[in-house]
């Protein structure tokens, strides 16, 4: 086992001894020993994916072929810029950057979640779970048994300046969105239906800003390399990532009213598991190949197929049944708001937003059908 496989299991194990300290604390709640350890093990989980990310960076820039995943997407010709965004590429150096992003959030996170942090945490890290499971599944770091003399280089597409930028922003607001599902669950396990929101409203206009932006980015990188048709073209992976920013708008909108006026308690939880489960969806379309005839982008299977599934069904199990148990003790303010006001307005775009997310998902999945 090389160097860089080493660090991403200790990774693995790491965020486990978290999941499973907190856990515990969940049970114990004054426990300091699970509290401290799974501090450490979420902060040594973080500084080892950051080391496994260090690593694959330098392998790039100093042109060690030997990894496939090296000779598949860079070569000695590559200016800097381009040797660097290579790193996210292909599949797996993707999976790391997503999952890089990923701990640095939890790191944040910690102080945000107050006394809410061993559930909030606990959900979080079965993310990050998943996640090193399909990062090791098709790890960057496979090596072939020579070593070539030069690699295959950067697909001419992806060599242009929006490729430096693009991935990591999206992937940003891909690993952010985890966050207010994972408030979601907490409140739904504590039976807070309202304070949660406070908490998680900061973490949703983030993940609302930065997947928007990765969007607005992509869309423009289209129009300059493609024009007007590739910027309109239908690509059932390009839409795949506007689902989950257009269930976090609708989002962002109904916790505002839920704030204020007390209302969409109910469609707020069912709002934030479709916002992170339709990353998990977006990945599915994107990574598993199922798209390969019908998309520019999607990637040929890798044989993560299975483990998307079972990640998105266990998270859609968790919502559901969370959400039917508690049903009936949520309860919202049920008053008739008047035609022209801003409530009114805000309902509005959240019934036009959802129409928008389940039409272009219709669309989006057909070629599945």
């Amino acid at each position: 086992m090389n160097f860089g496989n080493l660090t991403m299991w200790l990774a693995l194990i790491a965020i486990c001894i978290s999941s499973a300290s907190y856990l515990v604390l969940n049970v114990k709640k004054n426990s300091t020993v699970a509290r401290g350890a799974a501090h450490l093990s979420l902060f040594c989980f973080a500084i080892l994916v950051t080391i496994a990310s260090i690593s694959l960076m330098y392998f790039i820039l100093d042109h060690r072929f030997v990894y496939s995943y090296i000779a598949r997407y860079s070569c000695r010709d590559l200016p800097l810029e381009y040797l660097i965004s290579s790193f996210w590429a292909g599949q797996e150096g993707s999976f790391l950057l997503w999952v890089l992003l990923s701990s640095w959030l939890g790191l944040i996170l910690i102080s945000r979640a107050r006394d809410m942090e061993p559930q909030v945490m606990l959900v979080y890290n079965l993310n990050n779970i998943f996640l090193m499971i399909l990062l090791i599944k098709q790890s960057p770091f496979k090596m072939l048994s020579f070593t070539p003399v030069d690699g295959n280089g950067l697909n001419m597409l992806l060599q242009d300046p929006w490729m430096v930028i693009h991935p990591p922003v999206v992937f940003l607001g891909y690993a952010a969105f985890a966050i207010p599902f994972a408030f979601a669950v907490a409140a739904l396990w504590r039976r807070e239906y309202d304070r949660w929101v406070n908490a998680a409203l900061p973490w949703t206009v983030f993940s609302f800003l930065t997947l928007g932006a990765g969007i607005f980015i992509g869309a423009y990188w289209s129009y300059k390399v493609l024009g007007w048709g590739g910027y309109w073209g239908w690509d059932p992976v390009e839409n795949a990532s506007l689902l989950p920013w257009l269930a976090g708008t609708a989002l962002l909108h109904g916790m505002i009213l839920q704030k204020v006026r007390g209302r969409l308690r109910k469609t707020n939880f069912v709002l934030a598991a479709f916002s992170f489960l339709l990353v998990i969806y977006c990945t599915f379309l994107t990574r598993s190949g199922v798209l390969a005839d019908f998309s520019v982008h999607s990637f040929v299977e890798l044989g993560i197929t299975g483990w998307l599934v079972i990640f998105m069904f266990v998270f859609m199990a968790i919502s559901i049944g969370l959400l039917v148990v508690r049903a009936k003790e949520i309860r919202s303010v049920k008053e008739a708001a008047h035609i022209i006001s801003r409530e009114s307005g805000f309902l509005a775009a959240i019934v036009l937003l959802s129409t928008s997310m389940v039409l272009i998902g219709l669309g989006t999945s057909a070629p599945l059908i």
